[in-house]
C-alpha cells in the first residue's frame, strides 16, 4: 500500500492527501486537506458540483 502514492508520481499523476494529521505521504501530495474524511468529503463533492 505504501508503495501506490509512488508508483503514481513516478507515473505522473497527482495526489490529493485528506487526512487530520502529516503523513509520510505528505510531502509528495500534490494537494493537501486537513479534516476528517467524513466531514471534508461532502464540502469538495458539493464543490466539485457545482464546478458543473
Amino acid at each position: 500500500m505504501a508503495e501506490i502514492p509512488l508508483i503514481v508520481k513516478r507515473n505522473g499523476g497527482k495526489i490529493i492527501e485528506i487526512n487530520r494529521d502529516e503523513t509520510e505521504i505528505t510531502p509528495l501530495a500534490d494537494y493537501v486537506v486537513r479534516g476528517r474524511l467524513g466531514e471534508v468529503m461532502p464540502e469538495l463533492v458539493e464543490e466539485i458540483r457545482n464546478l458543473l
